[in-house]
């Protein structure tokens, strides 16, 4: 995939991550601890950036922020499409890196980091979506996916990561079930783990 679509110092921030490794060390309570880092691919950040060029979606919620590298694709991809993005982490020490990284690319003002529990968020959360990147708990998928479903517009599109895994309860299952009636269409790509579908 190219990457001349993405923003220079967008590109420049996402190395930064890369050469960070798979964990970040943080002042918490006068002690230093490490904190695990999850991120996607650069293909997949690549792939997500590319869909919003090409559908052009106003609101886009990202579920599970970690330290933003997810999240720079979905805002610099945002920024060009005259997009909004909101994104929920619920540790408060990943969404001040997060926050950082926005900064160093000058993609802050395309985004708003929202440090609380999904769970706890879904009942209040207002605000209509077009499209939904969810990459946090496995578990909670369906209970995601049923909680912000009330947020949905008619061809929204849902975007789960790591859907392989035995820990997403039956969403597949879920998401086949609803095909027709909530979902206009959906495709499973096992070879990059995720799924995409289209609310209807």
């Amino acid at each position: 995939m190219q990457t001349d679509k993405l923003d220079k110092k967008t590109t420049l921030v996402l190395k930064e991550i890369e050469k960070k490794g798979e964990r970040f060390y943080i002042q918490s309570k006068g002690r230093k601890e490490v904190i695990k880092l999850w991120r996607i691919s650069f293909e997949k950040g690549l792939l997500l950036h590319n869909l919003i060029i090409q559908l052009k979606p106003k609101k886009i919620l990202e579920l599970g922020t970690s330290v933003g590298y997810s999240t720079l694709f979905l805002v610099d991809a945002a920024k060009k499409v005259k997009a909004f993005v909101e994104s929920i982490e619920v540790m408060q020490e990943k969404c001040e890196i997060a926050k950082s990284n926005l900064d160093k690319a000058s993609l802050s003002k395309y985004c708003k980091i929202i440090n609380a529990n999904i769970l706890n968020s879904m009942e209040s959360y207002a605000e209509k979506i077009d499209f939904i990147f969810m990459d946090a708990n496995k578990s909670q998928y369906t209970v995601y996916y049923k909680g912000f479903n009330k947020n949905l517009n008619s061809g929204a599109i849902i975007f789960a990561d790591n859907i392989l895994k035995e820990t997403t309860n039956g969403f597949k299952e879920i998401i086949r079930q609803d095909l027709g009636q909530n979902i206009r269409e959906y495709e499973i790509n096992y070879k990059d783990d995720y799924l995409q579908a289209t609310k209807l």
